[in-house]
């Protein structure tokens, strides 16, 4: 398998073009109402374009990643703060992710490995019932991955690329902004910068600082403005409920609680950062205090991670508030319980098509297929990551900065977080690689076993 650089159309359009008609078609014919954190994102980012500033309640917020919002916020004060609008620039995003795919494949293996990836990416159910969801994951994704394959392209370069370094570090910060989750892994790719360099010590550390400084220098804006408008330098406000959720001695591992739901009180600046501070002190409280029941706790989270379907997808494609999307503000989760019947959710009325389409994908995406498309590409997309570090020697570091990814991951969500299977869709892609390196492998050597038997025959 030897790589080529190929910008060309043909190399990866049919992936592209397949999968802007799948998400395409799935749009027009599905249409959900955001709700929950679906709904925060594209009710905040109508204000951030309407000039009135990233709030809840009519205070400065940072309870969710702006990321989404901010991406959002310009196309819908341009063209309209309609749905449509979000769901076109899921489709572009979804677009990009494709071709970024394609990109990163070819610059670890080959051609074929990156076709088939950005087929797979491009025909993934769960992908393509996700772009039509305001969820900060179509944007992720795509910045991600563009990162990465930057990323990748200066550690297999002779000389350093400042230049690449930078932009993905920038890239990166942009991500962050998105799910704030990929902090975890700043560290990580920053040190294998420094190791890729190691035969020249000093520029391995510059360009491993040059992306940690990138990075941040795209967070700080947002932290300064935390700081300056809520009085502490926060990226989010939620990471304590988000702690809290998956370490306390009520959890099970995933979302499913023995005690009903806390509600989180950002009435106010001044209670949504005592929220905040309130759990995660509960949190590593529990932690510290109860160890074996912490670690117990995991092989549960493990097991909620790698579910077969996600219900927080399902969830969302057939259910909607009582009053509209527009009833996350105020929402009795969020601190205000006399608002409750507004954000009571309903099953949403489906048309014939549209209830056709999404049985469809509760088909293919449910049961034993769901865990086929769930669980499949982790198994081989491991085993693939495996091969291509024993095979792809002079590409190794690069193969590991992408299979530490998914493996930091899981580590995060079974450790300090808990487990739903949609939490695997922001890195699921990078698997998808390493499952297609591994498909083709085999196909090669089963070629080569049967070219002998075939001449005998001949």
């Amino acid at each position: 398998m030897n790589g080529h650089k190929n910008w060309g159309l043909g190399s990866w359009g049919a992936a592209l073009l397949l999968a802007l008609t799948l998400r395409g078609v799935w749009m027009l014919c599905v249409r959900p109402e955001p709700i929950a954190d679906y709904a925060f994102y594209f009710t905040r980012a109508i204000e951030l374009g309407q000039g009135l500033g990233y709030r809840y309640q009519g205070h400065p917020t940072a309870f969710y990643p702006v990321g989404t919002s901010l991406l959002l916020a310009g196309p819908l004060k341009w063209f309209g703060p309609t749905l449509e609008v979000a769901l076109v620039l899921s489709l572009v995003a979804w677009g990009i992710s494709v071709v970024m795919t394609y990109k990163l494949a070819e610059l670890l293996s080959d051609a074929r490995v990156a076709k088939v990836a950005a087929l797979l990416v491009a025909i993934h159910p769960d992908f393509i019932a996700f772009s039509s969801l305001v969820a900060s994951e179509n944007f992720f994704i795509p910045l991600m991955l563009a990162s990465l394959y930057l990323l990748c392209r200066s550690v297999l370069s002779v000389q350093p690329r400042w230049g690449s370094v930078a932009t993905a570090g920038a890239l990166f910060g942009a991500a962050l902004l998105v799910r704030s989750t990929g902090l975890i892994l700043l560290p990580v790719l920053s040190l294998l910068l420094v190791w890729a360099g190691r035969r020249r010590w000093l520029a391995g550390v510059a360009q491993g600082a040059l992306f940690a400084a990138s990075v941040l220098l795209v967070l700080s804006p947002w932290v300064v403005r935390n700081a300056t408008e809520l009085g502490k330098p926060v990226l989010t406000t939620n990471g304590g409920i988000s702690l809290w959720w998956g370490n306390n001695p009520h959890a099970s591992g995933g979302f499913p609680l023995a005690i009903a739901p806390p509600t989180q009180d950002l009435s106010t600046v001044e209670a949504e950062l005592a929220n905040n501070a309130r759990f995660s002190r509960a949190a590593f409280h529990f932690m510290l205090e109860h160890t074996g029941h912490w670690i117990s706790l995991i092989p549960s989270k493990f097991a909620y991670l790698f579910g077969a379907v996600s219900p927080d997808v399902g969830f969302s494609l057939r259910y909607r508030y009582m009053a509209g999307v527009w009833a996350i503000e105020g929402h009795p989760r969020l601190g205000d319980p006399s608002r409750a019947p507004e954000a009571e959710y309903v099953l949403r009325p489906l048309d014939g098509v549209e209830s056709r389409m999404v049985g469809l994908y509760y088909r293919v995406s449910g049961g034993d297929l769901g865990l086929l498309w769930q669980q499949l590409p982790w198994v081989l997309g491991s085993v693939g990551f495996a091969v291509m570090l024993v095979r792809q020697a002079k590409r190794r570091v690069a193969v590991l900065t992408v299979a530490l990814i998914p493996l930091a991951w899981v580590a995060f969500h079974i450790t300090l977080g808990n487990g739903q299977s949609r939490y695997l869709l922001s890195v699921a892609p990078l698997l998808i690689v390493g499952s297609s390196y591994l498909v083709v492998w085999l196909m090669d050597h089963w070629r080569q076993s049967r070219s002998p038997t075939i001449a005998s025959r001949g």
